[in-house]
């Protein structure tokens, strides 16, 4: 569905044109927590845990601004999301994008993952999936945005431009970024989502990551090593296939845990 416009006018972060009406934009799908809530269906409070450093509570609170307009909105939409949603993981017995990854070809193993070649694999849209973390990392790093009880902004310093001129069809996926993707081997992964933040420094580079239910993303910006390049989603047309991922919102998410304070509805 056309997103639609507001009486809210602006310039679009995206395309850059003035005075056009804006769209509310997500900074993840909106579906993401749509799927959260199906899965605790039955509960008294279906609605998602949203974990802050300073606070835990239940809430259907949207991360969403004035942001781009309509057109781009609808080309994010094609350009990935649209695809992505539909091939991922959200609740029951179906997750196409993993099944797909059963016909391709191992290109070597890192630990108890494989690191899986997809360009001989057509139901397997690499481009949508790189275009579609790409598009969350850059909204994510072009402007604020609000979420619960605190402002949060990645710093991508001048390589918010060349995603943005990336995702326009402009140019080409920045050559010093890496995108590391993982796809989870499990068939029911946990329906959860971290909203994109930055690492700290890795192997020489500023890392920033993000997950959604069955996938979890590492992007790499700075000068690249060559243990990254070899391992980087876009130079390989590859992704590494992960036995379980759901121990990455137990570790990450747990340190944020460790810091906040759950609203009273949660200690009952």
């Amino acid at each position: 569905m056309p997103a639609k416009p507001s009486s809210v006018v602006g310039t679009c972060g995206l395309c850059k044109t003035t005075d056009t009406p804006l769209c509310y934009s997500d900074l993840i799908p909106k579906a993401i927590p749509r799927w959260v809530r199906l899965s605790m269906e039955g509960d008294p409070n279906p609605n998602p845990v949203v974990i802050t450093k300073s606070k835990a509570v239940q809430t259907n609170f949207r991360v969403a601004e004035y942001f781009l307009c309509p057109a781009c909105e609808e080309r994010l939409n094609i350009g990935g999301e649209t695809w992505v949603l539909r091939n991922a993981y959200r609740g029951g017995d179906s997750f196409p994008m993993r099944d797909a990854l059963a016909q391709a070809q191992l290109i070597f193993r890192l630990r108890d993952s494989g690191f899986l070649d997809v360009s001989t694999v057509p139901e397997f849209q690499l481009s949508k999936l790189v275009y579609f973390a790409a598009g969350i990392f850059w909204k994510a790093a072009a402007r604020q945005w609000w979420s619960v009880d605190h402002d949060t902004q990645l710093g991508f310093g001048p390589y918010e431009d060349r995603f943005r001129r990336y995702l326009l069809g402009e140019d080409a996926f920045p050559e010093r970024a890496a995108l590391l993707i993982n796809v989870s081997g499990n068939p029911k992964p946990l329906i959860c989502a971290m909203f994109p933040y930055c690492g700290g420094r890795i192997a020489g580079t500023w890392q920033y990551r993000m997950a959604l239910p069955g996938l979890v993303f590492w992007l790499h910006l700075g000068h690249l090593p060559v243990h990254l390049k070899a391992i980087d989603s876009v130079r390989n047309n590859a992704v590494f296939l992960v036995p379980n991922l759901d121990d990455v919102f137990v570790r990450d998410g747990g340190k944020l845990v460790t810091l906040t304070t759950p609203v009273a509805s949660l200690l009952r």
